[in-house]
């Protein structure tokens, strides 16, 4: 009996809280409307390629460990006035199994698990920056971590407004802007790492046409730094890499020539 008991509170409690956490995360989880504007003139951007991304993490106060991944991913592009809609993810994202989980630890005196959610977005037009990322564009070409992490804003939730029926985002702001071939790929590449859900973002078709541009727009000659040669040649992609690519992966410059010529470019 007190065992029927015990589960019939198991059952109950995988279903309630689930629930409740529905309802604490419905702004992250719902649909969500958004524009992206030109900085110049305040109007609608066309054409951007929007990326949202949810994450989840666990950890464990008693071993102080911790993993996370990417639970869901949307790709969006603006309409002619810069407007965009996510979908929801209520179906993608669910809460039962893992506390369903948690509450078994409990049960069997073990310290649950600690789960955490979050979400981004991140839009990218080629020859645009978003307003603010300028400082950190400088930032990620001298970094020797990862660039995206000189952009806080692409780790946190956009600012926005929750309803009943869908989040309101409040509107992202691009400039266009000129970079040197070298600090632009290392923004897209920062892009590029945040947009990554499941090891191959839905942008690094947009971005590859472009980055072959790039490496074969610079002067043969032109020694280019490790951690340019790695942006343009993650977001090639290996499939694309010729024979002589493994010599750019040495910690020293390298021409812009073989960096074009990996790439699949051409002159």
């Amino acid at each position: 009996m007190a065992v029927a008991a015990v589960i019939g509170l198991g059952l109950a409690a995988c279903v309630t809280e689930p629930l409740l956490k529905a309802i604490e995360y419905r702004g992250m989880l719902a649909e969500k409307r958004g524009r992206v504007v030109d900085a110049d003139n305040g109007e609608g951007l066309a054409g951007v390629t929007v990326t949202a991304i949810w994450t989840s993490g666990t950890y464990d106060t008693g071993w102080a460990s911790s993993s996370g991944g990417c639970d869901a991913e949307r790709v969006v592009t603006t309409d002619a006035n810069g407007y965009y809609t996510i979908p929801s993810v209520y179906g993608a994202i669910t809460f039962e199994r893992i506390w369903w989980k948690q509450w078994l630890m409990r049960s069997l005196g073990m310290t649950p698990f600690g789960v955490g959610y979050d979400w981004h977005l991140v839009p990218f037009k080629q020859g645009y920056v978003r307003v603010g990322d300028e400082a950190g564009i400088a930032r990620a070409t001298k970094a020797e971590h990862q660039p995206d992490r000189s952009f806080p804003a692409y780790w946190n939730p956009p600012p926005y407004d929750a309803g009943l029926t869908y989040s309101g985002i409040r509107p992202i702001v691009l400039r266009r802007t000129k970079l040197a071939p070298s600090e632009q790929v290392i923004y897209d590449f920062a892009l590029y790492l945040r947009s990554d859900c499941h090891g191959y973002p839905a942008i690094r078709e947009t971005m590859r046409e472009s980055v072959q541009d790039m490496a074969c727009s610079l002067p043969g000659d032109e020694l280019l730094d490790p951690q340019v040669i790695h942006a343009f040649l993650s977001i090639a992609g290996e499939r694309r890499f010729s024979h002589s690519s493994s010599t750019l992966w040495a910690t020293k410059k390298q021409p812009a020539s073989l960096v074009c010529e990996s790439v699949g470019g051409a002159r």
